[in-house]
């Protein structure tokens, strides 16, 4: 019962984060579909070759970028949401009404204090 209890406490929070996030973004930000049907590859049958059917058309197209050795959708949205979250922190960062003692402000503290490259670091 209190596996359950947390499993659902845990989702809520996830789903909580999903929502502000989302609520965070630029409201002329692109909307990115959840399936992209320009992907797919409708010239092949998916009785034939599925995993073709629907990616194929991202295969041809995507090149894996210089920096990486690998490249697939997971890499991908990984990317995106690095680049969301981000956006998502530099925002709060410049937003006064966040306190320091709510959940929003120590995630500015330890996000701006990974950023703060600038200072010297003590020395023994």
């Amino acid at each position: 019962m209190t596996i359950h209890k947390n499993f659902k406490n845990l989702s809520l929070s996830l789903a909580l984060i999903g929502f502000f996030s989302t609520q965070a973004q630029n409201a002329d930000a692109k909307k990115m579909p959840g399936i992209n049907l320009d992907y797919m590859d409708k010239k092949t049958k998916p009785v034939d070759d599925f995993y073709k059917f629907v990616n194929g058309t991202w295969l041809e197209k995507t090149e894996i970028p210089s920096d990486k050795t690998r490249w697939g959708s997971f890499d991908e949205l990984r990317q995106n949401t690095d680049k969301d979250a981000l956006a998502i922190l530099n925002d709060a960062a410049k937003n006064p009404k966040y306190k320091a003692n709510t959940d929003q402000g120590k995630a500015i503290n330890v996000y701006k204090s990974v950023m703060d490259t600038g200072r010297e670091t003590l020395k023994e």
